[in-house]
């Protein structure tokens, strides 16, 4: 039985009422749209006149199935008084909230989706959207978007399902509102109801359409700039082509589909294909795999679940077989739309496969009767906080609708596995729960897998991502690689990041291969090992390398350039030092500037045996070859008892002294030999071993002598 009430239990419509009558009653429900339903009340029913535009909501349900909410957009009268209503999905609500201008980076859908709902949710308290269950994922888990003042249902749409795929559902949970974001295969269940020809099948039409294919296509790449090399046609775009590597052809063609459709070319453009090889590969694959015949499929069909429960109902997003032997259709296809017509249920219209494409290479092999699959092996790299795991893990294991359970034993009788599925079918069934006495498996792909997800008997945990609090084991290790290019740079690269926990040692390793459309290789790595003992680091850029090792004794860093930069000192790698309050302690200086410092000990600058000069406590000495020597010290004491300083010059065997209040001067470093010495006031000429007077002068007097 049909009903529309609104969301406090007043009646609207109630099927066999006739106070509460409504006519032309029509509920759709599409693929990502928020679905509509419209009615006509005669004057007579007691809720006439009385639901407002953007305020009333009302629930159509049908027995105890809600089939959505929806809010009343518009309120019109005819001549006749009838009130004619219209009202949308609550969907629609997401068509109130503007995104504003943002740019994410490595952003998880998950995430984008939160963000998103986020903003919605402060735009409008009273229309509010709480995240749901999410298993659409792209190849890295990590999206780049922009946002740019759009409304918040058409980013879910252009940024997520048209790019991404799956699908968005609107639950509703304890009178909370969740948007859950499915890949087609998890979207439903497969519907244990059949559609057939000449039962409940009402009518029939469908469309294969090869508009869009093509034999011959011209790959384009990114765009080139103007330049001799690359001459430009007056303003037209230029842009890289496959001449260079396809024998001067800029096209390539597929002679099975020549055969098949004829000479049909077209261009497609790869924007970040920046090398001629990468471009071809890219463009063989597409004509070859990346075209499809698309097949859309509109029925009525009577909803048998209306007359006996022991048919499962039709629902929107589920799988359902349509059998219609006179048109040679068996096949399974997702209901994209669904029409409800409570007073007509043979009016009810399903549209199915608008998402269903079969691949020419595979409708071929279908004549055939075989099958080709292709598996693609994609990486995965974890990004999701823990608790946004746990959010999206109990929501999907309790916000799903349940499946079928199907037992196999071998012929005598013994159990060997226990399928949980979406189809009651198990040839028919995409997701798929295996249990044997081998382990626990999940497949997204039929009973005959791949299986991507497993927990072995052999202790082997397969999956793409581990998310945990903890992880603890004997020994963990990772490896990694991926490949991109690089459209500024016009660069190839290859990147691997190693990482292993045993025999005592942690060993982390990232390497990158850069790789020039001129084909120049660049090899680049980062290593870090970690010991009980000891911690090193290496960097390695071609031939070039430094490296860090760390023990509880030493610190030892090799490298061609070295720096520091701290409050108190700095060293540039071009090799200049600069510190405050420095002691240095046998030290060797070349280029060096002191300023307002200490020395202790001996400080020594050139070689001895060019240019050089020596300080040391009480004294500096500047000398150059070995022989001609300038210093200046103090000397303890004269001959008379005083202290002072003196300055001397030697050069060779000569020698030259002053210090107050004599200067004195010899042939010899020993001022005892034959030597001129003046004091103030007098002159002393010595001579022989022991500096005997040969002549004395005083006051201009010749005061003694010694012939």
């Amino acid at each position: 039985m049909y009903e529309i009430r609104l969301t406090d239990g007043s009646p609207v419509f109630v099927q066999g009422d006739p106070d509460y009558t409504a006519y032309d009653i029509e509920c759709e429900h599409a693929k990502g749209d928020s679905g509509y339903l419209r009615f006509t009340m005669p004057k007579s029913n007691p809720m006439w006149g009385k639901l407002v535009t953007r305020k009333s909501v009302v629930e159509f349900t049908l027995g105890n199935e809600s089939l959505g909410f929806f809010e009343v957009r518009e309120v019109t009268h005819d001549m006749r008084f009838d009130e004619s209503v219209y009202a949308v999905g609550e969907l629609a609500w997401l068509f109130d909230s503007i995104q504003p201008q943002a740019e994410f980076h490595d952003t998880p859908p998950r995430e984008f989706l939160r963000t998103l709902l986020t903003v919605h949710n402060d735009q409008c308290p009273d229309h509010q959207f709480r995240l749901g269950m999410v298993d659409v994922t792209d190849s890295n888990d990590s999206l780049y978007r922009f946002t740019n003042r759009e409304t918040t249902l058409d980013d879910i749409r252009d940024k997520l399902v048209d790019r991404l795929g799956g699908q968005i559902r609107l639950r509703r949970v304890g009178g909370e509102r969740y948007i859950d974001y499915m890949t087609d295969a998890t979207y439903g269940s497969d519907s244990t109801q059949r559609i057939y020809f000449g039962e409940n099948l009402m009518d029939y039409s469908d469309t294969m359409t090869v508009d869009d294919i093509c034999s011959s296509v011209i790959p384009l790449g990114y765009r080139l700039e103007n330049s001799p090399d690359n001459a430009q046609i007056g303003n037209l775009e230029n842009r890289l082509t496959i001449e260079s590597v396809n024998g001067g052809r800029d096209y390539i063609t597929d002679a099975t589909l020549v055969q098949r459709f004829g000479n049909v070319r077209t261009t497609h453009i790869w924007d970040d294909v920046t090398i001629p090889s990468n471009l071809l590969a890219k463009a063989s694959a597409w004509l070859a795999s990346d075209q499809f015949e698309q097949m859309h499929l509109s029925v009525r069909a009577v909803d048998l679940s209306l007359t006996s429960e022991q048919f499962g109902r039709l629902r929107m997003g589920d799988t359902v077989t349509v059998v219609a032997e006179p048109y040679g259709l068996n096949k399974r296809f997702p209901i994209t739309k669904r029409t409800y017509h409570p007073a007509n249920p043979e009016s009810d219209v399903l549209e199915l496969g608008d998402t269903v494409k079969v691949s020419y290479v595979a409708s071929q092999n279908a004549q055939n009767k075989s099958t080709t699959s292709k598996i693609d092996e994609t990486d995965y790299r974890q990004t999701q906080w823990l608790t946004d795991a746990i959010d999206n893990v109990t929501a999907m294991m309790t916000g799903s609708r349940g499946g079928y359970k199907y037992t196999e034993y071998d012929s005598d009788g013994r159990w060997l596995a226990d399928y949980y599925m979406d189809s009651p079918d198990k040839e028919l069934a995409q997701v798929v729960h295996k249990v044997n006495l081998n382990g626990d498996a999940y497949s997204t792909n039929g009973v005959n897998g791949p299986y991507e997800t497993a927990i072995m008997a052999n202790g082997t945990i397969l999956g793409k991502y581990i998310q945990a609090h903890s992880v603890t084991a004997e020994q963990i290790s990772q490896d990694y690689t991926k490949t991109w290019e690089d459209a500024d740079t016009r660069t190839l690269n290859t990147a691997r990041t190693e990482f292993k926990a045993a025999d005592s040692q942690i060993t982390a390793r990232v390497s990158k291969v850069e790789t020039t459309a001129a084909g120049l290789r660049t090899d680049l790595s980062a290593e870090v090992r970690i010991r009980a003992d000891q911690i090193s680091q290496t960097v390695k850029r071609g031939q070039i390398n430094s490296a860090i090792s760390q023990t509880a004794e030493t610190i030892y860093i090799k490298s061609n350039k070295f720096g520091w930069q701290s409050t108190y000192s700095s060293l540039t790698t071009d090799g200049k030092l600069t510190a405050q309050d420095a002691t240095f302690t046998n030290a060797t200086m070349t280029n060096a500037t002191v300023t307002n410092s200490s020395v202790t000990g001996t400080f020594s600058c050139g070689t001895k045996s060019s240019a050089y000069c020596q300080m040391y406590g009480g004294g500096i000495e500047f000398s150059y070859n070995n022989q001609q020597t300038i210093g200046i010290n103090s000397i303890p004491q004269y001959a008379s008892g005083q202290r002072g300083g003196r300055i001397y010059v030697k050069s060779g065997a000569t020698f030259l002294e002053l210090r107050a209040p004599r200067i004195a001067t010899t042939a010899s470093t020993n001022l005892n030999d034959a030597s001129t010495q003046c004091y103030t006031g007098s002159v002393y000429l010595t001579y022989g071993n022991g500096g005997k007077i040969y002549l004395q002068v005083t006051n201009g007097l010749i005061t003694g002598w010694t012939v």
